[in-house]
């Protein structure tokens, strides 16, 4: 049994649990009713969420995020260049099977939904770097554990349009999006998927969502139907929502001196926002649309969560440039547009703040929709960040929220001095950091790879807009360069159930000067769903007591000190042991549990790292890890565990088998959270 201080910190935990769960509503939660689901649902679990955009602001249940990408293993810069690694134990790839360099592998359910790619071999990329034939490297898609592949496809075929089954603008080869081939064509998977090329990977990044179960999902087939999910992005310009030529509007035209503020619509009662719309953002000087901030408050909350300088908010960063955006954009007559959902319970109030030195008269329209979202949502919410002094050896962060919600967009402003030499600030990899994991969600490669575009300074660089992602504007002056990208993250949402840390590296290596000027689109409910309950420090002799373990065949524990990936490079000591036949230990959790994650800290020197998860004596699932690192480390990694296993349950003891590869398992520590409902 477990010792009584323990049950006490668990008790005092179960008293917030309760409450967090009876406040669930709080800051976005549910509403009464529902929205009638298509005719017909796409078996195509991917497609199926292209094809619903008006479903975005729903809170996410039982998925996560994962990242795959070629970046730099002992955090210099070499994210892909190489592709080997000058160093030795450097390299983007997974590990080397035979004659194919394996880039993406996970056990269990999900759906690939972002393919990205720089070429090192495209028609277009800088001589210096050129690796003859890389383009025509196939890559090869192994679905559920199949030893033929259903996809071998090279980037080019994969990404240029024509290919039978991947159709533009789901992809796009390196013209179209400025050396950055791209895919968001989905590849859903029930029991894994294994992404293998025959030739050395450099830059690339695959991004997925992986499911607690495979209930709903099923497997790619080349017969899979995009055309519903093609018809929503063809309406890029227009409302891409279904039903919204019925939707309420409210239409005037507003002036605003300096200093003062507007409300251009207020509404009550439960509904949400489906359209904003200001005119003409054409004409406007600089400060104004630096100084004009649009606000959005929902509720009766003192406090907007949309506010947002009216230059950045519709895609464009400053400079009149059109951007064909799907949720955000600016036509051609000047006509910024947003049409994120925004549903609200019971008022909402959109207005125009002046903080520039000059009087500003826009038309506006508000178009809304009466009644109940029909599902648990978020307040959708826009950040500005603008930061003009970067601290040496500190990512740039532009969001740092907790909640409960999903990451689904960013326009930014990047401006450098010194040009054309200054946009190495763009070398900067995105870190995202989710639910107080000490390993990022995704580390990428740079800053314009985040983008989808890739090679600035070469001749396929040009200005691009994609109704997912965008390169609208470039400019330079005698002092400054000005870059300005968005990127919507629409069916590569990224999940978050306790907190979310969003942020840019400012240059290779986190030492270059540069202005960041940025929003962040995102749904958020202010009460988590995920509390921890319990923490096993492994390795120590009081803990282990507290916590049955139990150790098969015992061995003498092994101490490492190393870093984690990432901005959090601090040298951490711990403890903990190399598994052999097997490991088990009991873990505390909330009863009104809709779920629990296990998270453990290990080594990922060791590669590969697979056991099979029984709770109470039942098969659950396998733990499969497929990441390694030998120089940084530390890694925290997640297990989920359904609720038909834990609910009801004040503790589970909890068993660890390794299988499978050849290679052994470790364990330092483990954090125990239960979902809340």
């Amino acid at each position: 049994m477990m010792r009584a201080p323990r049950t006490r910190w668990f008790s005092s935990l179960a008293a917030l649990g309760s409450l967090l769960a009876s406040c669930a509503g709080g800051g976005g939660g549910g509403g009464s009713g529902d929205t009638p689901p298509p005719a017909v649902v796409n078996p195509n679990v991917g497609l199926a969420v292209l094809e619903r955009f008006d479903r975005l602001a729903e809170l996410p249940a039982g998925e996560r995020h994962a990242h795959f990408g070629g970046f730099d293993l002992t955090g210099g810069n070499d994210d892909g260049f190489s592709g080997v690694g000058i160093v030795p134990g450097n390299r983007a790839y997974l590990y080397h099977d035979g004659a194919e360099f394996v880039i993406f592998e996970v056990e269990g359910a999900g759906v690939v939904n972002r393919l990205s790619f720089a070429l090192l071999g495209g028609t277009f990329t800088p001589p210096v770097f050129f690796v003859l034939g890389a383009e025509f490297f196939p890559l090869k898609f192994y679905f559920d554990g199949e030893s033929v592949p259903r996809i071998v496809l090279t980037i080019e075929e994969l990404t240029s349009g024509a290919t039978a089954g991947f159709p533009s603008p789901l992809v796009g080869g390196e013209v179209v999006s400025s050396g950055g081939p791209f895919g968001y064509f989905p590849l859903p998977f029930e029991q894994g998927l294994r992404i293998a090329t025959q030739g050395i990977p450099h830059f690339y990044n695959i991004d997925a969502r992986l499911f607690e179960t495979a209930e709903g999902v099923k497997t790619y087939e080349a017969s899979d139907d995009p055309s519903d999910a093609l018809a929503v992005l063809a309406l890029v310009g227009s409302d891409p929502k279904p039903g919204s030529e019925a939707d309420l509007s409210i239409a005037g035209t507003t002036s605003v001196d300096p200093g003062e503020r507007d409300v251009i619509a207020s509404l009550s009662g439960e509904g949400w926002i489906t359209a904003v719309e200001l005119r003409p953002l054409d004409g406007q000087p600089p400060a104004t649309l630096r100084g004009v901030r649009l606000q959005v408050a929902y509720d009766g909350e003192g406090q907007a969560r949309v506010d947002a300088p009216i230059g950045l908010l519709f895609g464009t960063g400053f400079a009149p440039v059109p951007v064909a955006g799907l949720a955000f954009g600016r036509r051609d007559d000047g006509t910024g547009y947003l049409y994120f959902p925004m549903p609200f319970h019971s008022s909402a109030s959109v207005r125009l703040i002046n903080d520039s030195p000059n009087p500003v008269s826009v038309e506006h329209v508000v178009r809304w929709r009466e009644g109940s979202y029909g599902a648990p949502f978020g307040y959708f919410s826009a950040s500005h960040t603008f930061l003009d002094a970067p601290v040496p050896g500190e990512d740039v962060v532009l969001l740092d929220t907790t909640g409960h919600g999903r990451l689904v967009g960013i326009v930014a402003d990047l401006t450098t001095p010194d040009p054309p030499f200054g946009r190495t600030l763009l070398e900067g990899d995105e870190r995202i950091y989710v639910d107080g994991l000490r390993t990022p969600a995704v580390h990428g490669t740079a800053t314009e790879t985040f983008f989808n575009w890739g090679w600035y300074e070469s001749p396929v660089e040009t200005p691009f807009a994609q109704p997912m992602h965008g390169y609208p504007h470039h400019g330079v002056g005698p002092d400054s360069d000005e870059t300005s990208c968005y990127r919507l993250m629409f069916g590569d949402s990224i999940p978050f159930y306790e907190s979310l840390r969003f942020g840019f590296e400012h240059g290779g290596i986190n030492t270059n000067e540069g202005i960041y000027d940025a929003v962040v689109f995102y749904y958020r409910a202010d009460a988590p769903a995920l509390v921890q309950t319990d923490e096993f420090d492994v390795g120590n002799i009081a803990s282990e007591a507290d916590h049955s373990y139990a150790l098969v065949p015992g061995v003498s524990p092994s101490a490492l000190l190393s870093s984690f990936e990432g901005s959090a490079a601090s040298l951490v000591p711990d403890d903990g042991y190399e598994v052999g036949a097997s490991s088990s230990f009991l873990a505390e959790i909330l009863p009104s549990n809709e779920g629990v994650r296990l998270v453990r800290l290990s080594d990922q020197e060791t590669d590969r790292q697979r056991a099979e998860v029984r709770v109470d004596g039942a098969p659950v699932g396998v733990w499969y890890q497929s990441r390694t690192n030998p120089f940084s480390r530390w890694m925290e990694d997640a297990f989920e565990i359904p609720a038909a296993f834990t609910a009801g349950k004040s503790q589970i003891a909890v068993t660890i088998l390794p299988s499978g590869n050849g290679t052994s398992w470790n364990e330092f520590r483990y954090k125990v959270f239960s979902r809340l409902p």
